[in-house]
């Protein structure tokens, strides 16, 4: 898959990355058809944050579910939804508040290193039953 990759300051390319896998029986694969660009991105693009290895940027998107894990109950595959920045484990006390910077594991940010970036084709989505809202019949993506 194409994905959006900065690898210094300002240092961006478009890279091709093997497509990503179901991190867990919780998650689903959203192809991404708009992703926004905040501050975040442009920290890194500036070289306001460190970094030991290239990072695929984007956090916030929209896009179609293609593929859910076996667990997931609120989204499907053809589902338009809305994916935020920020997640947790879904899971436990702090993530009930709805909150994903509660989450007791910690959260997590796509973009940041440890999740894809949104600006890519595809973007591996744990916890989505906590992550992902659909977007209601008649809202465009746009």
């Amino acid at each position: 898959m194409r994905t959006v990759v900065v690898d210094g300051p300002r240092n961006i390319r478009v890279d091709t990355l093997p497509d990503p896998t179901l991190p867990g029986p919780d998650a689903a694969i959203v192809e991404v058809s708009a992703a926004g660009i905040c501050g975040s991105d442009l920290h890194f693009y500036e070289a306001d944050f460190p970094m030991v290895d290239p990072i695929a940027l984007g956090h916030e998107a929209v896009g179609t579910v293609v593929e859910v894990g076996p667990e997931v109950r609120t989204v499907q595959v053809g589902d338009q939804v809305m994916v935020s920045s920020v997640t947790g484990c879904g899971n436990c006390p702090g993530c009930a508040t709805r909150d994903p910077i509660m989450c007791y594991s910690g959260f997590q940010i796509f973009g940041g290193g440890l999740l894809g970036g949104a600006q890519a084709d595809l973007l591996a989505v744990p916890a989505a039953d906590f992550q992902l809202l659909k977007i209601p019949d008649g809202i465009s993506t746009e």
